[in-house]
């Protein structure tokens, strides 16, 4: 296996989130979950272990990489309500 002289100098994430739940009468309730993340980060991949040089090797070089994830999810949930007993 051949070593990796790799440095990381940018490594960000950005996250949103949202989360609710609302009572829809005395039976009823809805849920919403979104959330947006966003990512950046960089890598440096150098020739050897001194670290000072990025272009000897097919592998060596730099990466910049921007990339993202959106979600969202809904739930409803209705329960039955139970008719009041009578008991003589």
């Amino acid at each position: 296996m051949t070593p990796k002289y790799w440095t990381w100098p940018e490594w960000n994430t950005d996250s949103y989130y949202f989360n609710s739940s609302t009572a829809l009468g005395a039976a009823s309730s809805t849920q919403l979950r979104a959330f947006y993340v966003r990512y950046a980060n960089g890598m440096d991949m150098f020739d050897d272990a001194s670290y000072a040089t990025m272009n000897l090797n097919a592998s060596s070089g730099r990466t910049r990489n921007r990339d993202r994830t959106v979600g969202v999810s809904g739930e409803f949930d209705s329960r039955a309500r139970a008719a009041p007993r009578s008991f003589s």
